[in-house]
């Protein structure tokens, strides 16, 4: 199966959850990151803002801020461009240089148990995380995990965050 094809059955799976599983697997997934060295040892985290069908991101990033860490967040530009910018001066839009960058939590659509991800198909994680040496988290609900996940020469792996 190609990723083109992964994905159109992947969101065909994600939008039929219910939404009771995907309110309490993102309180567990939630969970977790916040209890992770990952999370605890960071000052400055990178995050996506979840939409509507992602592991919500929002209660992350409020523990984050009552704890005093900067918030960054993706600014996507041309394919596959993007800048990490802060969260709370975004009129600047000046880039986080990645060496500053101590938690990368990256979105996908599925992953596997080993870090492989399956992402939206625009390639900017990727592109981004190719010279990112800090630690890095994926958010994926367990309904949406697979283990058939294509694996290209650039994709990067990440350590994967579900709620079981």
């Amino acid at each position: 199966m190609t990723k083109k094809e992964l994905r159109k059955e992947i969101k065909y799976l994600r939008d039929s959850l219910d939404d009771g599983y995907i309110l309490e697997a993102s309180r567990s997934i939630t969970e977790k990151v916040i209890a992770s060295n990952a999370f605890h040892n960071s000052q400055t985290i990178f995050t996506y803002i979840s939409t509507l069908r992602e592991p919500d991101t929002s209660e992350i990033i409020t523990e984050a801020r009552r704890l005093g860490k900067k918030i960054l967040v993706p600014l996507c530009l041309a394919k596959p461009d993007m800048l990490a910018v802060d969260l709370d001066n975004q009129t600047e839009q000046t880039a986080a240089d990645k060496a500053d960058i101590d938690l990368v939590i990256v979105p996908c659509m599925s992953a596997n148990s080993d870090g492989t991800r399956l992402g939206h198909g625009g390639g900017y994680y990727d592109k981004f995380l190719e010279d990112y040496k800090g630690e890095t988290l994926c958010l994926c609900f367990s309904k949406l995990m697979r283990d058939d996940i294509p694996q290209e020469e650039h994709d990067i792996k990440v350590k994967v965050i579900n709620e079981t």
